[in-house]
């Protein structure tokens, strides 16, 4: 177990995980083309939290899956596996799932896209398209 950085990452625990587990963009993506991923009434932090507890449950479930439950091995991968930071990893897939976001709600608003309404809705502030009017969304309150 490493609490040291490793290549830019919390450790080197992470940094394998994440190279392992390269690409769950797509993954998001899909989610929310298909409407199984709707983000509508959560911030930034909430949609943060979602795709953190996503990955963490998708690699358990790997692992699971893998594993010889039970002995020695699987005793080190379960060490291993406590010592990753999932929001980290988390956080390296917000941008690209927010301007999916952002992408999905324009296209079914026939809305264009702009640098500036993705960067309004990685602060928590959500666009409506009634009439191409702006509503400000804060969040639960």
């Amino acid at each position: 177990m490493s609490d040291t950085k490793y290549n830019g990452w919390a450790n080197y625990e992470t940094w394998l995980l994440n190279l392992w587990f390269d690409n769950f963009t797509p993954i998001f993506k899909e989610m929310t083309e298909e409407g199984t991923f709707d983000a509508m009434d959560m911030d930034k932090d909430e949609i943060l939290t979602f795709i953190m507890h996503y990955i963490k449950e998708y690699v358990y479930e790997f692992v699971y899956e893998t594993q010889s439950h039970g002995g020695f091995v699987d005793d080190l991968i379960n060490a291993s596996l406590r010592s990753v930071d999932f929001r980290e990893i988390a956080e390296h897939y917000i941008d690209d799932v927010l301007v999916d976001l952002k992408e999905s709600q324009t296209l079914a608003k026939d809305l264009p896209l702009s640098i500036e309404d993705v960067i309004d809705f990685g602060k928590g502030r959500l666009t409506s398209a009634n009439d191409q009017q702006s509503t400000w969304y804060q969040g639960p309150q």
